[in-house]
């Protein structure tokens, strides 16, 4: 019931989501990873701060608290195992795996994104600064690539010379 009871009240008052999560851990400890599956449904891109939440209030429930987000988030199932399998058997503190969650999902993202945006990668890697560009209001800047056009005697790219030295001096 606390489950229950729990993600009902995040889903009224969503930026109440910590207190809700620590109070319903702290009332039924066995009840952790249950609590963690139950809000994370609700709000599952808070994952990681209610699964330190209720860590805080129940620190023996590791294991039921991930869990609970493997199950409410599917998609971090696979990251969370891997990340338990390299401890052989032993389980770290909730915090140090879903840092490494999170660091795994940020490498994930990249990858996704060198795939399907090489220009947007390199962005992001600064090796090239790609900069987004909104609406303009005039027509598209077009560089000039030419040599500037003399007009009667006069060239507009030698600024300071009379019109008879712009055109007896060479080209600078």
């Amino acid at each position: 019931m606390a489950a229950t009871a729990s993600a009902t009240a995040v889903g009224l008052v969503p930026n109440q989501a910590l207190v809700i999560a620590r109070a319903a851990a702290a009332a039924c400890p066995s009840k952790a990873g249950a609590i963690v599956e139950a809000i994370c449904r609700v709000l599952p891109a808070e994952y990681e701060a209610i699964a330190s939440a209720v860590a805080e209030v129940v620190p023996g429930a590791g294991r039921e608290i991930l869990a609970g987000i493997s199950t409410a988030v599917p998609q971090l199932k696979s990251t969370i195992d891997q990340t338990l399998v390299s401890y052989q058997g032993s389980i770290p503190s909730v915090n140090t795996v879903l840092s490494q969650v999170v660091q795994a999902q940020s490498a994930v993202a990249l990858a996704t994104m060198v795939a399907a945006a090489p220009g947007a990668a390199h962005s992001v890697l600064g090796t090239a600064r790609v900069m987004p560009q909104g609406p303009a209001s005039g027509p598209p800047l077009v560089p000039f690539t030419g040599t500037p056009a003399v007009y009667n005697g006069y060239n507009p790219g030698t600024i300071g010379l009379s019109p008879t030295t712009a055109n007896s001096q060479p080209p600078p």
